[in-house]
């Protein structure tokens, strides 16, 4: 269970995280990304290595993956995920056809610190925050149907939450409905494209990390 180098410069790397990683290092000293990018570079000689994380994925939750090598980076790429200039892209599988073949939903979301989960709201609530994302419906089968999701803001288990409010809890994901197993440690959805500006060059980068349950 480790990342897959997309994309490397001497700036970042793109990894394609697999589902069942945390990105951060834990005190319990569970495998985590950013172990696996500070050995990487370990390996590769560097004296000192630096890794920051530049934006997270949920354990259970597959895909692209940004981290900075170096402080420069982290501070630009930090940047663009604060003004909105990050595109991200998911493909989730759920087993409810959506109420509509392509929508924007809305929700004001609040995290329950407690239950380590969030809560969506329709209407604007005391410490909740307005979260924004579009769906479309991409593929339907005999039982389930894959949805392509674009996150407008970025916030805690905001896709997961928000599907689940319209009753299309994602496939494997037990904390917030679904009643359909998938893979041991994940849940079927996958941060399948991102799109950024290079910190150096100015250009923009866009790469994919291949869906494992999406055929693609």
């Amino acid at each position: 269970m480790q990342p897959v180098i997309l994309l490397e410069t001497h700036q970042y790397l793109v990894l394609h995280k697999p589902h069942g990683l945390n990105v951060e290092r834990l005190p319990q000293g569970f495998p985590s990304v950013e172990e696996w990018v500070h050995q990487y570079q370990v390996r590769q000689g560097v004296k000192k290595p630096y890794t920051g994380i530049v934006h997270r994925l949920d354990r259970p939750v597959s895909g692209a993956l940004i981290v900075a090598k170096k402080k420069s980076a982290l501070k630009v790429l930090n940047e663009q995920f604060r003004e909105r200039q990050v595109q991200k892209f998911y493909v989730a599988r759920v087993s409810h056809r959506p109420p509509d073949h392509q929508a924007e939903l809305i929700h004001w979301i609040e995290k329950d610190q407690l239950n380590k989960r969030a809560i969506a709201h329709e209407h604007p609530r005391k410490k909740a925050i307005k979260s924004r994302l579009h769906y479309e419906i991409m593929q339907e089968e005999a039982d389930s149907l894959l949805l392509l999701v674009k996150p407008i803001t970025g916030k805690f288990h905001q896709i997961r939450v928000q599907l689940a409010s319209i009753g299309c809890p994602i496939v494997g994901d037990s904390k917030y409905g679904s009643a359909v197993s998938f893979q041991k440690d994940g849940i079927a959805l996958h941060a399948r494209r991102i799109i950024f500006t290079d910190p150096l060059s100015g250009n923009r980068v866009d790469v994919e990390a291949p869906c494992g349950f999406c055929g693609a």
